[in-house]
C-alpha cells in the first residue's frame, strides 16, 4: 500500500530549531514516529521563513516549498507566520498578510489530489524580561493581537480547518526556552496534539488506499 504523505510546512519551530537534535526532535519526526510506517511525514520548514512574499524571507521563494508541492501530499500541515509578526515584516502589511495567507493555503487545497489542508497558528511566543526589543525580532504581541486571528478568519473563509497551536499552547511557557522555539519537550507535545487532530484525515487516506490496493 502507497504510503499517507505527510508534508509539514513552516518556519524554525517546523524545522525543530531549540531542540536537543533538530533532525529526530522536531514535531515532524516525532509524529513520523507516533504515526508508524504506514505514513510518511516530510519536513518542510525552514528557519526565518514568512508567510508575507515582502517579508525578508518568504517562504514561497524557497526550494522546501517547490519540493513540498511535488511531494504530492495527502495532508498538509501549515504552521507559519511567527516571523511575519516581526516589525519589520508585518507594519502596514495586514492586507497582504491575509491575501497571501489565503493563497498560500489554495494553492495546496488545489494540488490534484485535492490534500486535506490544516491550519496551524502560530504558537503563543513570550518575550524575556529586560530584552531590548528591534524590529527584526519576533513579537509576541503582534502574533496574539493580529497574525493568529488573521490566521483563523483567512482559513475560515476558506473552509479549512484550524488547529488553534496559539490558544494549546498559551500555559507551555516552560517549553519555550528562549520565549520563541519548543524545546525537545515541547516539540513533542505538538507533535502529540496535531496527531489527535488530524486523525480522523489519517484513518480516511489509509482506508482509501486499502481500497485502491484492492482494486
Amino acid at each position: 500500500m502507497d504510503k499517507i504523505r505527510i508534508a509539514c510546512i513552516g518556519d524554525s519551530i517546523t524545522e525543530g530549531y531549540g531542540t536537543a537534535d533538530p533532525i529526530s526532535d522536531c514535531y515532524p519526526a516525532v509524529l513520523q514516529r507516533k504515526l508508524g510506517e504506514d505514513v510518511e511525514v516530510r519536513n518542510f520548514g525552514i528557519s526565518g521563513f514568512c508567510v508575507l512574499d515582502t517579508a525578508d524571507c518568504p517562504y514561497r521563494s524557497t526550494m522546501q516549498y517547490q519540493a513540498s508541492l511535488r511531494f504530492k501530499p495527502d495532508i498538509v500541515i501549515i504552521m507559519l507566520g511567527s516571523n511575519d509578526s516581526k516589525i519589520a515584516n508585518f507594519a502596514g502589511h495586514d492586507n497582504d498578510f491575509r491575501r497571501t495567507y489565503g493563497e498560500l493555503l489554495t494553492v495546496y487545497m488545489d494540488l490534484p489530489q485535492r490534500p486535506d489542508v490544516y491550519a496551524v497558528t502560530s504558537p503563543t511566543a513570550w518575550r524575556k524580561e529586560g530584552e531590548l526589543y528591534w524590529d527584526y525580532m519576533v513579537s509576541p504581541e503582534i502574533i496574539h493581537e493580529r497574525i493568529v486571528d488573521m490566521q483563523k478568519l483567512t482559513a475560515g473563509l476558506l473552509d479549512v480547518p484550524v488547529i488553534d497551536m496559539h490558544q494549546m499552547t498559551q500555559k507551555m511557557k516552560k517549553y519555550f526556552e528562549d520565549g520563541v522555539h519548543p524545546n525537545t519537550e515541547g516539540s513533542k507535545k505538538i507533535a502529540e496534539m496535531i496527531e489527535e487532530r488530524i486523525s480522523e484525515s489519517v484513518q480516511k487516506h489509509a482506508e482509501r488506499k486499502a481500497k485502491e490496493k484492492i482494486n
